[in-house]
């Protein structure tokens, strides 16, 4: 896999944990994920899926994590 394809899967990833944390119905999470494997699969120029960013979202909750998992985070 090249690093851009590893990156629309993590798009992909970031757009489905949204969609649980936010309560997106199911029907909505996949439209937008179909939207964009089928146009991944059409092999279409110029395609920007729909879930481009969502790695960042994705990120973000890791980094969240992180924090609430530091037992002090003031502590140097």
């Amino acid at each position: 896999m090249t690093p851009e394809q590893v990156h629309v899967l993590r798009d992909m990833q970031g757009w489905i944990e949204y969609c649980v944390s936010n309560g997106l119905s199911l029907k909505s999470a996949l439209s937008v994920l179909a939207h964009d494997v089928n146009g991944l699969i059409a092999d279409v120029p110029f395609l920007t899926p729909q879930v481009s960013g969502y790695a960042k979202y994705l990120s973000q909750l890791e980094d969240l994590s992180d924090l609430a998992n530091d037992p002090d985070p003031n502590a140097e």
